[in-house]
């Protein structure tokens, strides 16, 4: 029983991060999209992502952004600006104040330190 639930709490993740990550350059992705995508009501995904993960859907949402620009910032050499951009974020400066929150450093903070650590 306890297996099969972890199996559909796990089809129901993949099925929410897939259609996230697909949608993460969009601006406007908010909680009314992704509950009609997911054929549910905006109280059933909340509860349900809050019983899954222990967090909100639009925290989610931000992890999964801040992890993609934790990527883009080691992988990629694009500037700043354009990986806010890609991400979704209203503007640079609204980026880099979430990712601060977040990873307890700005993102050309992060990059340096990547870089540095990669040159070792």
């Amino acid at each position: 029983m306890e297996m099969r639930i972890r199996a559909e709490n796990d089809d129901f993740l993949k099925k929410l991060d897939s259609y996230i990550i697909a949608n993460l350059d969009n601006p406007h992705l908010d909680i009314p999209s992704i509950a009609l995508h997911m054929a549910m009501s905006r109280a059933s995904l909340y509860s349900h992502v809050k019983k899954i993960l222990g967090k909100g859907v639009g925290q989610h949402i931000d992890d999964l952004r801040i992890k993609e620009a934790c990527r883009l910032l080691e992988n990629e050499n694009i500037s700043i600006g354009d990986i806010s951009d890609r991400l979704g974020y209203s503007s640079a400066r609204y980026f880099s104040t979430r990712f601060k929150q977040q990873i307890g450093l700005t993102p050309r903070e992060y990059r340096t330190k990547q870089q540095s650590k990669n040159n070792f």
